[in-house]
Order: structure tokens, then C-alpha cells, then sequence
């Protein structure tokens, strides 16, 4: 199986769990809006969530965990269609 491939399972696994991409991504948004008192979007979140998995690559090592982690959130930032 791809990186892709389970990036893409991993989506869906994490749907059935925590609820559809948009709405749990709109939640975090607004709690780390609150958090930070600056606005957050979806969007936001997604992209920094890659960062997230991207700073732990340069204090360790470049895993292909990560790189499904990376795609599953690159997916995330797709499924969403809005800029809310």
C-alpha cells in the first residue's frame, strides 16, 4: 500500500472517530483562535498540523508514519470547501 493510499484510510478511520474533516478542523480553528486571540481558519489548522509533522522531522528522523501523516493532512486541506 502507498503513502497515499494510507493517507487516504487514515482520513477516513479519523472521520468515523472524530466527525467529518470541516467540522472538527472548525473547532480547533476556534479554539486555537481563543488560545491565540488571532483568527484561525480551517485552512489554518491544516496547514499547520504539515508544520507540526514537518518541525518534528528536523529534531528526528523523516518516518514514513510522517509522510502519511503529511498526506492525510494535505487530503484534510482538500476536503475543505470553505475558507470559513
Amino acid at each position: 500500500m502507498t503513502i497515499l493510499e494510507k493517507a487516504a484510510q487514515a482520513v477516513e478511520a479519523r472521520e468515523k472517530e472524530y466527525g467529518h474533516t470541516c467540522t472538527n478542523f472548525k473547532v480547533i480553528s476556534s479554539l486555537w483562535t481563543a488560545y491565540l486571540g488571532v483568527r484561525l481558519t480551517s485552512k489554518d489548522v491544516g496547514a499547520m498540523m504539515i508544520l507540526l509533522k514537518i518541525g518534528r522531522s528536523r529534531t528526528g528522523t523523516i518516518t514514513a508514519d510522517t509522510l502519511v501523516d503529511i498526506a492525510g493532512y494535505a487530503r484534510c486541506l482538500e476536503m475543505l470547501d470553505t475558507e470559513d
